[in-house]
């Protein structure tokens, strides 16, 4: 039972990590389309193209929720600190497997909450971006 507890922690942590790499590489392809969008922002006449703006906008806010998404998050670990629970040396060895499992329970119940939210951000994220990019390819097109 530990050991599937312990499985089960590693991969939420996984999770965790694919997040975070999979929220990079948009951050990283919305810093390219940004400087592209950018050389379009006006018609060389002074006049704005609005849409072009709104495009880059939203591609700016995408980088920012990446940005938000990655930031450090208080995990709990499923390592039981034994100088904090010294009560746990009193225990029986059923009973201190089944404390431990427990706690092990507990901190994958905290990290699962905490993937789960991050990956609702990450939706946004991939939302923003793809209409960030929609928007400026079709205003591109209309442009010229």
């Amino acid at each position: 039972m530990l050991s599937v507890a312990t499985a089960q922690y590693a991969a939420l942590q996984n999770a965790d990590n694919a997040i975070d790499g999979k929220a990079n590489n948009l951050m990283a392809a919305s810093l390219v389309v940004v400087p592209v969008l950018g050389t379009q922002l006006t018609d060389g006449v002074g006049h704005w193209h609005w849409v072009v703006v709104a495009s880059m906008a939203i591609m700016v806010g995408t980088v920012l929720l990446v940005i938000f998404l990655t930031r450090g998050r208080q995990y709990a670990g499923a390592v039981v600190d034994l100088d904090a629970h010294r009560d746990y040396f009193a225990l029986n060895s059923q009973v201190l497997l089944a404390q431990l499992i427990e706690d092990t329970n507990q901190a994958n119940n905290t990290n699962a909450a905490i993937v789960e939210s991050k990956r609702e951000v990450f939706r946004a994220v991939v939302f923003s971006f793809l209409f960030g990019f929609a928007l400026g390819i079709l205003s591109l097109f209309l442009i010229h």
